[in-house]
């Protein structure tokens, strides 16, 4: 499957690249600083230069893709400067504005636990439930959420095919293949690798099991 990554030189990215490129699938990374990636283009691999802030540079990396994998997220060191608070949001309305122009009809995004239906429920458990809900969200990443919420609003209404992965507090661990997924406000494990994410991930783009759903994982 010839499928386009967004968030690629990011650390979940990174992993999303990796695992994809084992799975057999045709990767392009899409990424403002291609240094990040500290990979270089092969058979199978490309990169592809870009802001996502940029429609026009949206859909060139668009055209003839099968798939979307999206890791984005603001981040104040890229090495070309800091991303606005609100880049998730804008980038996810001009990825799924370039997917339909251009027939591409699978989006595997990332989001968080205590996003959409997840907000409240504290389905991390109810010490990282109660930290994250009543201390670092308010304080500390309160425009980044908000963020989020529009980003799962647009994916919502867009007509592409789309599973919004939540995951909880992430790791830079090993895969460990053993997470467990929720999706009616179950309880999961407090953290889980960004490995792990990522392979969860790259099953979705061939899975129907949480297709228009908003699984929260764990592990």
């Amino acid at each position: 499957m010839k499928v386009l990554i967004f968030g690629a030189t990011g650390p979940t990215g990174r992993e999303l690249v990796t695992r994809a490129l084992e799975k057999g699938h045709e990767v392009t990374a899409f990424a403002r600083n291609p240094a990040g990636l500290a990979m270089k283009e092969e058979e199978g691999f490309h990169i592809f230069t870009g802001d996502v802030l940029q429609p026009a540079t949206v859909d060139r990396a668009m055209a003839g893709q099968q798939a979307v994998l999206s890791a984005l997220g603001p981040r104040a060191r890229t090495g070309i400067g800091e991303t606005p608070v609100n880049v998730v949001s804008v980038a996810t309305r001009h990825m799924l504005e370039a997917m339909e122009r251009c027939g591409t009809k699978r989006l595997v995004s990332l989001s968080s636990v205590g996003v959409g239906d997840s907000r409240g429920k504290r389905q991390a458990g109810p010490f990282f439930g109660f930290l994250q809900e009543s201390i670092l969200i308010p304080l500390f990443m309160k425009r980044q959420f908000a963020d989020k919420e529009i980003q799962e609003e647009y994916v919502r209404g867009s007509k592409v095919d789309w599973v919004l992965v939540r995951p909880t507090a992430l790791t830079d661990g090993p895969a460990r293949g053993q997470f467990r997924v929720a999706t009616s406000g179950e309880t999961v494990p407090g953290r889980i690798s960004r490995a792990d994410v990522a392979a969860f991930m790259i099953d979705q783009l061939t899975s129907n099991e949480y297709l228009g759903k908003g699984p929260v994982i764990g592990g």
